[in-house]
């Protein structure tokens, strides 16, 4: 990528893994307004959570589990398409109005399906319907 990036000319920083308290980290989070996770194959990406807390735009790939956290508060390209992933990168960058949009829709999303509040609420109604199922009669 840095040899392509080189032979191109173009201003690429790559910044390798980055701890999650970071100061570079956060910052990238704070002054980025779209998030890409280009990836063939997840379950349940926390990094697509860190996204839509920043209230970024999100475009990730379909069919790889991202769909589920994201919902309808993001874009989904299929995996292994760079050029869907371009035309979705270019059509953001156009619209500030929908990059915008999609980044409160992210926010809201995570509010009101992966807070700790909610989370922790429906643990507790799992928790409750096993102990009803289980009392002896």
């Amino acid at each position: 990528m840095r040899s392509l990036a080189d032979e191109l000319k173009v201003n690429v920083k790559f910044w390798g893994q980055l701890d999650n308290a970071s100061g570079p980290l956060i910052e990238l989070y704070e002054t980025s307004d779209i998030f890409i996770l280009a990836s063939e194959m997840e379950n349940f990406p926390m990094v697509l959570l860190e996204a839509m807390a920043a209230g970024l735009a999100i475009i990730t790939t379909q069919g790889t589990g991202c769909a589920e956290v994201i919902g309808d508060a993001g874009i989904l390209v299929e995996p292994k398409d760079p050029d869907s992933l371009r035309e979705a990168l270019i059509g953001l960058m156009n619209a500030p109005d929908r990059l915008k949009e999609l980044g409160q829709a992210a926010r809201r999303r995570l509010e009101n399906n992966f807070s700790w509040t909610v989370v922790a609420g429906q643990y507790f109604e799992i928790y409750k319907k096993s102990s009803m199922n289980q009392r002896p009669e």
